[in-house]
């Protein structure tokens, strides 16, 4: 049985603990220990409900024979590490929410260091022919209408955005597969909201929302001044949010316990100081042409753990 090695101690032996209730204290507080807790519930509804209230941002574990108890749990939670019939594979984490800062991908991934870097557009995205399929077009539908230059931003970002959806966010990866056991990696969409400044270029916002849009994020926009080609995008499922920067910032916790990214170009100290707070991932990197880095803000990275040979549960 797992235990500490002296009263008082944080270091605990590995193993097992079952008749754990979820308010107790081990429940509410025992993160990264080498110990597996049991809580004993009743119906897959309560595992999912009791896993989303005390994962904490942890790898999580489902051992099944039923595929469609395997289905629904996988679509019911929005972690980044799922096992299926294994214990969780170990991973290097991610960095702690909680500070204002934008959701990091997993330390070790493709996705870390352009999350952690600054961007600059110091050139047009290359050239990639790809299919766009974008049901966003912004050269047709912004008022007033861009100039030959805006537009050719707008369409090599419309390129960047499609090529980088069609070869790595929009396809799953098997990271390692053997006989017993397969890992995949696949991109999952995040809802998102864009706070429009007066500073922000119907440009940038286009590409931002061409991005949402194209991940199939849930997307609003939160605007002090209605723009006219806003409107338009109510057919996409767009809503928007005409208020003050006060309003917008009083939405910070319905926001947060919805797992909704916020995009603010022009977030100035105190909108940081209250997304902290509130525990809002906040991101105030400036819009730029490139598919790969736009896409980022509006999708995250899980991995999922199967064993695919044969178990006894």
């Amino acid at each position: 049985a797992p235990h500490t090695e002296e009263i008082g101690s944080r270091m605990w032996a590995p193993g097992v603990r079952t008749g754990i209730r979820p308010a107790c204290l081990f429940a509410l507080a025992a993160h990264n220990l080498p110990v597996i807790g049991l809580i004993r519930t009743e119906s897959t509804e309560e595992a999912i409900r009791r896993q989303r209230e005390l994962a904490h941002g942890m790898p999580l574990a489902l051992f099944s024979s039923d595929e469609a108890e395997i289905k629904e749990w996988k679509a019911a939670l929005a972690d980044n590490c799922l096992s299926v019939n294994c214990l969780p594979e170990p991973h290097p984490g991610t960095l702690p929410m909680g500070s204002g800062a934008a959701d990091v991908p997993f330390a070790g991934s493709c996705d870390f260091l352009p999350a952690l870097c600054r961007w600059q557009e110091t050139a047009r995205p290359q050239t990639r022919g790809v299919q766009r399929n974008m049901p966003f077009a912004p050269w047709d539908e912004l008022v007033p209408k861009p100039d030959p230059e805006e537009s050719t931003r707008l369409s090599m970002a419309a390129d960047s955005i499609a090529y980088w959806w069609e070869k790595q966010f929009g396809i799953a990866h098997t990271l390692e597969k053997s006989p017993a056991q397969e890992t995949v990696l696949a991109y999952r969409s995040v809802p998102v909201c864009i706070r429009v400044d007066k500073a922000m270029s119907d440009i940038d916002l286009a590409i931002a929302i061409m991005a949402a849009i194209k991940a199939g994020s849930p997307l609003e926009i939160s605007t002090h001044t209605l723009r006219a080609w806003l409107p338009s995008l109510d057919r996409l499922g767009v809503r928007v949010t005409v208020e003050s920067r006060e309003e917008f910032e009083n939405r910070f916790t319905a926001l947060s316990s919805a797992g909704v990214r916020v995009r603010d170009t022009a977030a100035g100290e105190e909108t940081v100081a209250a997304a902290a707070r509130h525990r809002v991932s906040l991101c105030r990197d400036s819009v730029l042409a490139n598919g790969r880095l736009e896409l980022l803000h509006c999708v995250a990275a899980r991995t999922v753990t199967t064993r695919t040979g044969r178990v006894r549960l």
